[in-house]
């Protein structure tokens, strides 16, 4: 049996270290120096994993969509469901998985027009759009020819900044249970869903009503 020491896991450690750190003291490590001393770890060793502080947010980002998708993707039911239901699978698991680190998306989490083009959340990004354009190639399949192509680029290339206003909802949502988000996910893709099939009206008007009633 050998003796050598069973290595650790230093990419995991980084992220829990990091995290701990910011949670708790509201900000990120003084530096890369510090922050690898008090692991009695070498910055070499830090930089084998991470760029930099911004780099382990950008991941973490980046990798809840990834096991969102991944998670829906080895699910039978899940691959029965419309687009429709694809659709909404992915946001109802997506924000249930993000409400264990709920206390990371407050503290961190770009908010409002930062969101849209920060650099920490373009592999986030790249991963969701990939996601929604499956899923509005399918919305494509199961509406025929009729549905002009312009309709399902703007669908794809719109969903980015939903995504994101749907993470701010969230954010700002006291309702029990966060309920209020649940309502807004469903409206907000029946009404994406809708546009592709030219009968809009009814589902933004439910829409609306819903979101001015919130904010009277």
């Amino acid at each position: 049996m050998s003796d050598k020491p069973v290595e650790r896991d230093i990419s995991t450690l980084i992220q829990e270290k990091y995290w701990e750190h910011l949670l708790e003291n509201g900000h990120a490590p003084a530096s890369i120096f510090k922050f690898c001393k008090e692991l009695e770890l070498s910055e070499k060793e830090f930089y084998q994993h991470y760029s930099s502080f911004d780099s382990i947010q950008s991941g973490f980002w980046k990798v809840l969509v990834s096991q969102t998708q991944e998670a829906l993707n080895n699910d039978e039911d899940y691959q029965a469901y419309d687009s429709r239901g694809k659709l909404l699978a992915f946001f109802f698991t997506y924000f249930e998985n993000a409400l264990e680190y709920r206390s990371r998306f407050l503290q961190s989490f770009p908010r409002r027009e930062k969101s849209m083009f920060c650099p920490s959340l373009k592999g986030m990004k790249e991963v969701f759009d990939h996601s929604a354009h499956d899923l509005m190639s399918e919305v494509v399949a199961e509406g025929g020819t009729m549905i002009p192509s312009k309709i399902t680029e703007e669908s794809y290339r719109g969903g980015w900044p939903v995504f994101l206003f749907l993470i701010e909802f969230w954010l700002n949502d006291t309702s029990e249970g966060f309920q209020d988000t649940d309502s807004l996910i469903e409206k907000t893709v029946k009404f994406g869903h809708e546009v592709t099939r030219f009968s809009a009206i009814e589902a933004g008007l439910d829409l609306g009503k819903f979101l001015f009633g919130r904010n009277r």
